[in-house]
């Protein structure tokens, strides 16, 4: 994800169907309480540490409820700050879902983690996103 978002993040992209220039952003999460990235945090974090599935736990391990948490955290932490890097301008801002869901739709933003609504909204007809937008799912 970040190796993507680096390498895209500040390119100009020309769109030769509207005949516009939009910078763009590697990666959208939004940082603000009660918005998106809880979920990005903890899709990261089990990633590294949910390592059978969905039969084991991500915060802890299954069988005796010990927190599975120490050098993942950190990792993930290391992972989620070198991601902000190629984020948008506007990712602290107080403005939910903006992050996300605004920059996705008008073709600023390379990639994001969301639920399947993204995905569904980018397939109605209007959308800039109409038949451009790509799903892959996260291990863990």
């Amino acid at each position: 994800y970040n190796d993507i978002a680096k390498r895209v993040h500040g390119h100009e992209f020309y769109d030769k169907t509207t005949n516009t220039t939009t910078k763009l952003s590697g990666s959208c999460i939004s940082r603000i309480q009660g918005d998106h990235a809880m979920y990005f945090y903890h899709l990261v974090l089990s990633t590294i540490t949910q390592t059978q599935g969905t039969d084991s736990g991500s915060l802890f391990d299954t069988k005796d409820m010990e927190p599975l948490t120490g050098e993942a955290m950190m990792e993930m932490l290391r992972i989620h700050e070198e991601q902000a890097k190629y984020g948008t301008p506007d990712e602290f801002e107080d403005i939910i879902n903006h992050v996300q869901n605004g920059h996705m739709n008008d073709g600023s933003c390379v990639m994001t983690a969301m639920w399947g609504d993204m995905f569904r909204r980018s397939k109605s007809k209007g959308s800039i996103l109409h038949d451009k937008l790509g799903v892959a799912p996260t291990p863990g």
